[in-house]
């Protein structure tokens, strides 16, 4: 049976298409978020608002948010399949993930609200732990910038998000929450940031990205067609099947960087021109990538992340010949470049495949209208 669209949307556009809570003490929950960024502006979206409120300095200085979400009316019936969408953070997630990708800086949920105090309730609030580290704004500038960001672009934002096909919600918002994940734990854990950041990219590129023959010299029909005939049990023929397919992951994960890379490298003159990463870089520059995760996962071996200087902010990658770590010697070889070249790379990627889909859904449109 056909699965119904409607399951497979973000929570947020199904939101928008409920009824309200007829109970006045109970038709919003308000989240207050915090940030480093100051970005002005009052975002509406029919009953989903958020706004800037305060700055205070008991938070390390940084910039209240409130979100007001809607709460569905307890009539509503909510019917769900097994393949549908889900989402472990809810709707506030949702809509914070993808604040942090519009804006490119961090947001932390601080507490929550529901209920109002009326004669006839109490409000409920509940805090959350800030699990969060102050950065440098000498070396982690670009997440402080507000520089033309506005609350109300978001509503053009979220207009283009409405109009990406269903099937695609599910992985871009993992995409998203990932990314946002990665953003929350720059400066407090590079190699732990690098790696959801990699797993950003996978979650779309391990379904949405196909190889040609020239890039997958194992012509996979023939390899299905060789495994019918095979004497084993259908148990181990999938085992074989899942690690004929999760060989061409990394070739994924590069073809995908690269197709959705556009416009995030430019030209320009730089005293020190081996400090940064060209396009044509690229591919040798994701494999190292790739690899670093893969032996950090799965060996325990450290990821050689280039360091920020003071002065080089610019810069890709650092100018050090290697690393010694104790007895340890690092070859330059290993050498990967900066967290804040690769996390604005990933989030490039994942807004040019945004684009991408959404340029695509409208031609198929035109072509069924005409």
């Amino acid at each position: 049976m056909e699965m119904n669209q409607n399951n497979k949307q973000m929570q947020w556009i199904w939101l928008l298409r409920q009824k309200i809570n007829k109970y006045p003490a109970y038709k919003y929950t308000v989240y207050e978020i915090v940030s480093e960024c100051r970005i002005p502006g009052l975002f509406t979206l029919k009953n989903l608002i958020c706004g800037i409120i305060a700055e205070e300095i008991h938070t390390g200085g940084m910039f209240h948010y409130q979100i007001k979400i809607p709460n569905p009316s307890n009539d509503i019936d909510i019917k769900s399949e097994k393949n549908g969408y889900y989402f472990k953070t809810g709707i506030v997630g949702e809509i914070i993930s993808l604040m942090a990708l519009f804006f490119r800086c961090r947001f932390f949920i601080l507490n929550r609200t529901s209920g109002k105090l009326s004669k006839i309730s109490m409000p409920n609030r509940i805090n959350y732990s800030l699990s969060y580290k102050e950065l440098n704004p000498s070396f982690y500038h670009i997440y402080f910038e507000n520089k033309n960001k506005n609350l109300t672009y978001l509503k053009s934002f979220f207009n283009k998000l409405k109009k990406l096909n269903s099937k695609y919600h599910q992985r871009f918002m993992l995409s998203c929450h990932l990314y946002a994940q990665a953003l929350q734990e720059i400066g407090k854990d590079n190699e732990l940031a690098y790696i959801k950041l990699v797993s950003a990219i996978e979650s779309l590129s391990s379904v949405y990205i196909q190889l040609n023959k020239n890039e997958d010299p194992l012509d996979r029909k023939k390899f299905l067609d060789a495994m019918e005939n095979l004497p084993l049990r259908d148990s181990e023929k999938q085992q074989i099947k899942s690690i004929f397919e999760n060989r061409k992951i990394k070739q994924k994960f590069i073809k995908f960087v690269i197709k959705y890379s556009k416009g995030y490298f430019k030209g320009g003159n730089y005293k020190a021109k081996n400090l940064k990463i060209r396009k044509k870089q690229l591919p040798t520059i994701l494999k190292h990538i790739y690899d670093a995760r893969s032996g950090y996962l799965h060996s325990g071996e450290p990821m050689y992340i280039s360091l920020l200087y003071r002065g080089h902010e610019k810069y890709d990658i650092d100018p050090s010949l290697g690393m010694i770590i104790d007895r340890c010697s690092i070859s330059d070889s290993k050498k990967l470049p900066t967290i804040i070249f690769w996390e604005g790379l990933v989030r490039n990627c994942i807004l040019n495949y945004l684009y991408d889909k959404n340029k695509y859904n409208s031609q198929m449109k035109n072509i069924q209208s005409g």
